[in-house]
């Protein structure tokens, strides 16, 4: 029984960990900004078709796990004009600007 509960509790949290990431429709990227100093010189990009939790687009912070592979993935799509799917925190929405950029969890080329 006690298993059972734990089993429960930790489902539930997983869950509701993953409730706020939002998944964009495959789109292009039409806009990559960088700031030298705001924040810890974030970056943020627009997609053609934002999830509308995330409407104005998305950010990366530069002390961030992945980083690197996230703006490299980016920056390929952008100049290829490949597709790809953009998803976000909703619950995190980047304090630079009073658009709605979500704080990006994933980026896949496609």
């Amino acid at each position: 029984m006690k298993l059972f509960i734990l089993a429960s509790i930790t489902l539930l949290l997983s869950v509701q960990a993953f409730a706020s990431v939002k998944s964009s429709s495959s789109s292009t990227v039409k806009t990559v900004i960088t700031y030298s100093q705001h924040g810890g010189r974030d970056v943020v990009f627009k997609i053609s078709n934002s999830e509308i939790s995330c409407a104005d687009g998305y950010w990366l912070k530069k002390p961030a796990p992945g980083f690197e592979a996230n703006l490299s993935v980016l920056l390929s799509a952008y100049h290829s004009k490949s597709p790809v799917i953009a998803r976000g925190h909703d619950d995190q929405i980047w304090k630079g600007s009073t658009g709605k950029y979500c704080l990006l969890y994933s980026i896949e080329l496609i």
